[in-house]
């Protein structure tokens, strides 16, 4: 094995890791909500969550090499699923990957990015009738699947629907579970326990990749958190409640919100959500660039346009 996949993958480093993801994530949930909005939070909010991206991706990548090698796999697809995950895959998060890639010799992989839009409609009474809408596909339609990994990233992973339907989704297409890997900042047992459920076929199930533990609130938002242990995935010490409250990733890092969240009242003019759709795009649209055409750009914008009643 390559020296410094060796170290990549040696328990010192990854607790280390570990620890250091949930110094993070307590720091996230320390960046207050702010009303008026204050974009100095959302900046901020996406500067913790490039650095658990980075570490995230360390984390995860002997795992994924393993099962390339294994599986004869020449390409590693990121999927976003947008809006907060467009917070991690970022142009450094890519550039992070490739100097990690050539650091272990495996230069020659072809990175390609993949986003599907897809929401969560939650059923207070009993999540396991949550159901979801894939709002936009891109990146993987009319590509052959069999050469690549794909590597599904979120912040937070609640119950787990986004994340199974997003994976049956390229299951759909052809991409076999056993060639998928989805990585989360902070995951509950419940979307654990969906994803190890819902996604395995004849070629294994998904490889379930998260750096800090999940206790949820009545409307399955994160609340608590934990350290997350590598390999035996017990916690490490307690669960720590989060400050200021369950947070919405896509809002925080994003806004284009339309409703209030906890206890602080939010309202947002048109115009403010208007500017939030058009920040959001053209980052996502400087991100996608080599991987999207630009009528599916245009298209994603028009679907947050109708989304929150904006005219064009």
């Amino acid at each position: 094995m390559n020296a410094k996949l060796e170290r990549l993958s040696s328990p010192e480093f990854r607790n280390k890791l570990f620890q250091q993801q949930f110094e993070l994530t307590k720091e996230f949930y320390r960046v207050p909500y702010s009303n008026p909005v204050d974009k100095s939070t959302r900046l901020e909010h996406r500067r913790i969550s490039q650095i658990m991206a980075n570490n995230a991706i360390d984390l995860a990548l002997p795992s994924i090499l393993q099962n390339m090698e294994k599986n004869n796999l020449t390409e590693i697809a990121l999927v976003a699923e947008l809006r907060g995950s467009l917070a991690l895959i970022t142009p450094e998060t890519i550039e992070h990957l490739i100097k990690r890639l050539n650091s272990v010799e495996r230069g020659g992989i072809t990175i390609s990015l993949w986003a599907q839009g897809i929401k969560r409609y939650p059923n207070l009474q009993d999540s396991s009738l949550d159901h979801t809408e894939m709002y936009f596909e891109s990146g993987y339609l009319d590509k052959d699947l069999n050469n690549v990994h794909v590597v599904l990233m979120d912040w937070g992973t609640a119950t787990g629907s986004t994340n199974r339907d997003g994976a049956k989704a390229l299951k759909s297409h052809g991409l076999d579970y056993g060639h998928m890997t989805n990585i989360s900042m902070t995951i509950s047992e419940e979307a654990e326990q969906r994803l190890i459920e819902d996604c395995q076929d004849d070629t294994g199930s998904i490889n379930i990749q998260a750096t800090t533990r999940a206790k949820l609130n009545d409307i399955k938002y994160v609340e608590w958190i934990a350290p997350f242990i590598d390999f035996d995935k017990r916690q490490i010490g307690e669960f720590i409640r989060v400050e200021e409250g369950p947070k919405d990733w896509g809002d925080v890092m994003w806004g284009m919100i339309d409703h209030a969240w906890g206890k602080l009242e939010r309202p947002e003019t048109s115009e403010e959500i208007k500017k939030d759709i058009e920040e959001f795009i053209a980052v996502f649209a400087d991100t996608y660039r080599d991987f999207i055409l630009d009528d599916e750009i245009e298209n994603l914008k028009k679907i947050y346009f109708e989304k929150y009643r904006i005219k064009l």
